[in-house]
């Protein structure tokens, strides 16, 4: 077949070429939806909070009197505790007997902590008093749990 006569094909206007070129425009117009979607996500739309907007500690700056929290940039309880109590955390009387201070799960207890043993999952929050670990609290079960039980080591 030349080319005239591929032109001239009698079926070159036949219903099933149509519709295979309406597909191949369906699917990239697709293809162009999917990628400006994802551009706005990226760009437009800001990121929420998570754990790693908090600044870490070391072990040196620990008081003698503090709340430890133990996180991970991949912990979604690290994220709902910031969300929900840390970012009030400061302005209550309780950080004013324990501020909060954020370990990352790596660090290793040295020093004037090294006593304390190391944390098995986060969050994990170690009351110190006194350079004395009093209490611990694995887990992030909401807000009003993390409440009630961090009050049974905060009443003098």
């Amino acid at each position: 077949m030349n080319q005239a006569q591929r032109f001239n094909h009698p079926f070159k206007n036949h219903p099933f070429n149509k519709v295979r070129h309406i597909g191949l425009i369906w699917a990239a117009l697709a293809v162009i939806t999917i990628l400006l979607v994802t551009v706005l996500l990226v760009t437009v739309i800001p990121s929420k909070a998570s754990a790693n907007d908090a600044p870490l500690s070391t072990i040196e700056t620990i008081p003698d009197t503090a709340l430890i929290m133990v996180t991970s940039p991949s912990c979604p309880w690290c994220d709902a505790f910031e969300e929900e109590v840390g970012v009030i955390y400061g302005k209550t009387s309780e950080s004013a007997l324990f501020p909060i201070h954020r370990l990352d799960y790596f660090t290793k207890f040295t020093g004037h902590l090294g006593h304390i043993t190391a944390a098995n999952v986060t969050p994990t929050f170690i009351i110190i008093r006194d350079f004395q670990e009093i209490g611990r609290l694995e887990g992030y079960p909401g807000d009003e749990m993390f409440w009630w039980r961090f009050s049974e080591y905060t009443q003098e």
